[in-house]
Parts: C-alpha cells; sequence; structure tokens
C-alpha cells in the first residue's frame, strides 16, 4: 500500500500508481530495445547494403510504444473503478498504518492486454538481445546487460 503520513490518497492517486510503472517501464525497455535493434540491423546485417538509422527513427519507436502503452492506460483509468481505504493497524504508531488501492474487477481484461503488450515487449528485446550476442564490439556488446535488466 501506500504509506499513510503522505496524506490523503484519492482514486488519481491510486491511477497515478499503474500510469508510473507502466510508462516508466515503456520508456525504459522500448528506448534500450530501439537501440538494441538499430544494433542488430547494422551489425548483424550479411548483405553489404548501407544501412541508415537515425536517432528520430530511434524516438519514433520509443514513441509508437509509449502511445500505445498510454492508450491502454486511458482505457484502463476510464474503466477502472478505484477507491482507497485506509488500514489502521496502530493508532498511536502512525507509521504503521497505511492506504491501500482497490479497484472492481472490471478493469481486469485491460490489464491482462497491458500485461500481454508488456511481455511482448520483453520478449521483442529478448530475442534482440540474442540475435546480437555475437557481436564483439566493446562499445556496443550489450546483450549480457540486456537479458540481466530483463531478467530483473
Amino acid at each position: 500500500g501506500i504509506n499513510a503520513e503522505y496524506g490523503n490518497v484519492t482514486k488519481p492517486a491510486c491511477h497515478l500508481r499503474v500510469w508510473l510503472l507502466a510508462v516508466g517501464f515503456s520508456l525504459m525497455f522500448s528506448a534500450l530495445f530501439a537501440k538494441t535493434w538499430r544494433i542488430y540491423k547494422l551489425l548483424g546485417n550479411k548483405s553489404v547494403k548501407i544501412i541508415r538509422i537515425t536517432d528520430k527513427q530511434l524516438w519514433g519507436i520509443v514513441l509508437l510504444l509509449v502511445m500505445v502503452e498510454i492508450a491502454l492506460l486511458i482505457a484502463y483509468t476510464l474503466v477502472a473503478d478505484s477507491s482507497a481505504t485506509l488500514v489502521v493497524n496502530d493508532y498511536y504508531n502512525f507509521s504503521l498504518n497505511y492506504i491501500t488501492c482497490s479497484t472492481s474487477r472490471s478493469h481486469f481484461i485491460i490489464l491482462a492486454v497491458l500485461v500481454v503488450f508488456n511481455l511482448l515487449i520483453l520478449l521483442n528485446g529478448c530475442f534482440l538481445a540474442i540475435r546480437i550476442r555475437n557481436i564483439h564490439f566493446p562499445v556496443y556488446d550489450e546483450s549480457k546487460v540486456i537479458i540481466f535488466s530483463v531478467y530483473n
């Protein structure tokens, strides 16, 4: 739950918790995997064709994934009926009390779509990390770090 020392927790604060987690996840992993995709396209290219991938293209990938995440979160916010409940464990020790957010059952479908979308981002990132694991340029040798990031 959310510690009750920080004031009243309202319905928007309950939604904000989900939003921050989802958008933070999406920003972090979409940027990491966009960079990995560029390494895969440039250095994993078996043909002799010259490929140019700009930073704008990478930003486009990140923006697209974050916008899909935000669209799913807007649907989640509109459907989920959240409420904040104060759980009092000790009337004299305020730090043991906390506020928990609960939602109605109607949000599970959208939440499942959100989880599947993020799982697909992770699986794609793992696929790309496996594909670039044999590229031995010290600057681009990030596949172990990527797999460690996904694992944790």
